[in-house]
C-alpha cells in the first residue's frame, strides 16, 4: 500500500468524518453544531476542498454541505497571481518526512520566511526531487473561490500574514474560528498518550470568552464623550470577563489549559450603523459607509472610528494591566508581544508616533499608568477585542448587527421559533442609514473596506467582515467578479485579517445564504 505514491484518500474524506461528528451534537435538537475546516491555499487537495460543499459536482457521498470551508492564504500566493506564474500545490508530508526537510515546514512560519521556504520547495520540484504535486494557474484557484462565493457565500478567507503580523501573540496563528473574529494559538495533544495524559503533554485549544458592547447605548448614555466614565465601564467589563474564566467549568481539558495560559477575553461591538446615524443627526454632517456615493467627507467617519474604537481599545489594555496588578499575570503573557511593550499587536510604546496616538486617545495620565503597570505587572489577559457578527444578539439588544451596515430598514427573520419583523432602531431618521440594499457601486465597497480596516487597527482579534451583494445592481458576472477581486485585494492590503460570509440579495430581495446559528448567537 505504501508503494502507491499519491493514491491515498484526499482530505475531503476526513472533512466528512468531522462533519458527521459535529452533526451528532445538536443541543437536543435546539441548535445544530457547526464547524469550519481550514486548508492552506498551497495544499495539494485545495481544489477538491473548495468543492466539498457542492452537492452538484462529483460523488455526493464525498460531500460535506454542512461544513464552513476556510482557505488560509499567505501573501506570497498573491505574487504568483499578479505575475500569472505557475503555482505548485504540494503534499507537505512528502517534503518534511519523506525528503526529511523539516526546515521547509510551511505550517510553523509566515511572512518572508514562509515565502523563502516555499521557493525552496519549488526548486526541489523543478529538480525532480518531489513527486507528489500539482502545477496549476493560481488565478484558477481564485476563480473557483469566486465561483463558490457567488453560489454558496463560502469559503472564508484567512489572511495568514495579516493575522500573524498584527497578532498580540508571539506564537503562530494557524487559522480563524467559526466566526473568523476570534483566534489564538493552539497545539495538539501529544498523540503518544491519549489515555493517561499528563498536564505537560496536553495541548490547548482556542476558547472564546466573549461579550458584546452596544455602541448606541454607550453613545446615548454619554460614555463615548466622557473618558473617565468610559474608563470605569471598561474596567468593570474586563473584571467581569476575567471572573467568567474562573467560574466557567469547561468540559475539555485542553480548553481549561488554554484559559489558564492565555486568559483570552474579548469585547465585541454592535450597533455601529446606529451610532453613525445618531452622530449624523447630532453633528449635522454625514457619518456612514458610503461617503463617495453621498458626496461626503469620509475622513469624518474614519476619525470617529479612531476616537471610539481606539479609546476603548487602549482603556481595555489599561484595565488588563490593572487586573494583572491585582490578580497576577498568566503564563501566556511571557509568550505575547505585550512583554515587549507592543500593544494590540502593533503599537510600540518605544515609538514616539504610537505614544502620541495613545496619549491623544486616552490622555497622558492614563498612558503613564498603562506603561508603569505593563512594565511592573504585565497583562492579565492576552487577547482583548474582536468584532463578532452577533446577528441574533443584536435583535435582543435593539441595535444593528455587529459593525456592518444594516441589511435593510425593515426585514423579516425566519427562525426556528417563528417569523420576526425587525426595524432599524432609529427608523425615524431612516434617510441617514446606509443599508446593504442601497450598496450600488464598487466605491461603496471600497468605503466599507476602509471602515473595517480602520476598526481592525484597534482590534487585536478579528472582525466578522460579512459582505452582502445586491444583484439588482451587480447583475452581471463581470461586475460581480470585479467586486470579489476588489474586496479581496483591498482587505489584504489594508491589514484586515479575514473575510467572512458573502451574502446575496436576489432580484426579489431575499437572502440566498443561510447563516450559521452558532455564529449568530
Amino acid at each position: 500500500i505504501k508503494g502507491n505514491r499519491g493514491k491515498a484518500n484526499k482530505i475531503t474524506d476526513w472533512v466528512k468524518i468531522y462533519e458527521a461528528t459535529v452533526n451528532a451534537f445538536n443541543q437536543q435538537g435546539k441548535r445544530k453544531g457547526s464547524l469550519t475546516v481550514a486548508l492552506p491555499v498551497w495544499h495539494k487537495d485545495i481544489l477538491e476542498f473548495l468543492e466539498v460543499i457542492d452537492l452538484d459536482i462529483g460523488e455526493v457521498t464525498k460531500k460535506s454541505p454542512d461544513v464552513f470551508t476556510q482557505v488560509v492564504i499567505p501573501d506570497f500566493f498573491f505574487k504568483y497571481v499578479n505575475e500569472n506564474k505557475p503555482f505548485y500545490l504540494i503534499d507537505l508530508y512528502e517534503i518534511t518526512h519523506i525528503l526529511g526537510r523539516k526546515d521547509l515546514d510551511l505550517t510553523d512560519t509566515y511572512g518572508e520566511e514562509a515565502e523563502k521556504r516555499y521557493n525552496e520547495i519549488v526548486k526541489l520540484i523543478e529538480e525532480g526531487k518531489v513527486k507528489n504535486y500539482k502545477k496549476v494557474n493560481p488565478r484558477e484557484i481564485l476563480r473557483k473561490i469566486f465561483y463558490y462565493w457567488g453560489r454558496k457565500g463560502l469559503p472564508y478567507i484567512f489572511f495568514e500574514d495579516n493575522a500573524n503580523i498584527y497578532s498580540p501573540f508571539e506564537e503562530k496563528i494557524y487559522s480563524a474560528n467559526l466566526c473568523v473574529e476570534n483566534f489564538s494559538p493552539f497545539r495538539n495533544t501529544d498523540p503518544e498518550d491519549l489515555y493517561c495524559i499528563e498536564e505537560e503533554k496536553l495541548g490547548y485549544i482556542h476558547t472564546c470568552n466573549i461579550t458584546n458592547v452596544n455602541l448606541l447605548a454607550l453613545y446615548e448614555q454619554g460614555y463615548l464623550k466622557d473618558t473617565g466614565k468610559l474608563k470605569e465601564f471598561v474596567f468593570h467589563l474586563y473584571e467581569y470577563m476575567d471572573n467568567l474564566i474562573d467560574i466557567t467549568d469547561l468540559p475539555v481539558k485542553e480548553s481549561k489549559k488554554h484559559n489558564r495560559i492565555y486568559r483570552t477575553v474579548t469585547a465585541g461591538f454592535m450597533g455601529l450603523a446606529d451610532l453613525f446615524v445618531a452622530k449624523s443627526v447630532e453633528d449635522g454632517k454625514y457619518y456612514g459607509y458610503r461617503w463617495t456615493s453621498r458626496r461626503a467627507n469620509g475622513e469624518d467617519t474614519l476619525r470617529l472610528i479612531e476616537e471610539v474604537f481606539g479609546k476603548f481599545a487602549f482603556l481595555a489594555v489599561l484595565a488588563s494591566t490593572r487586573l494583572a496588578k491585582e490578580r497576577g499575570k498568566p503564563e501566556g503573557f511571557e509568550r505575547s508581544k505585550y512583554k515587549k511593550g507592543i500593544l494590540l499587536g502593533r503599537y510600540n510604546l518605544s515609538e514616539e508616533k504610537d505614544r502620541k496616538l495613545i496619549e491623544k486617545l486616552i490622555g497622558e495620565e492614563n498612558l503613564r499608568e498603562l506603561e508603569e503597570n505593563l512594565k511592573s505587572y504585565g497583562m492579565r489577559n492576552t487577547l482583548l477585542l474582536n468584532c463578532p457578527p452577533n446577528t441574533s444578539t443584536s435583535i435582543l439588544a435593539g441595535v444593528s448587527a455587529g459593525v456592518m451596515p444594516a441589511f435593510s430598514l425593515t426585514q423579516v427573520e425566519d427562525q426556528q421559533t417563528g417569523l420576526f419583523v425587525n426595524f432599524v432602531p432609529l427608523y425615524k431618521y431612516k434617510w441617514f442609514y446606509d443599508t446593504y440594499t442601497n450598496f450600488s457601486s464598487h466605491s461603496d465597497y471600497e468605503n466599507l473596506t476602509d471602515i473595517i480596516a480602520q476598526i481592525q487597527r484597534f482590534v487585536d482579534g478579528g472582525i466578522s467582515f460579512e459582505v452582502t451583494v445586491n444583484h439588482n445592481f451587480f447583475d452581471t458576472g463581470e461586475k460581480l467578479t470585479t467586486l470579489f477581486a476588489l474586496v479581496l485585494s483591498l482587505a489584504r492590503r489594508k491589514g484586515i485579517k479575514a473575510l467572512y460570509y458573502w451574502r446575496h440579495i436576489l432580484k426579489d430581495k431575499t437572502v440566498a445564504v443561510e447563516e450559521c446559528e452558532s455564529c449568530a448567537n
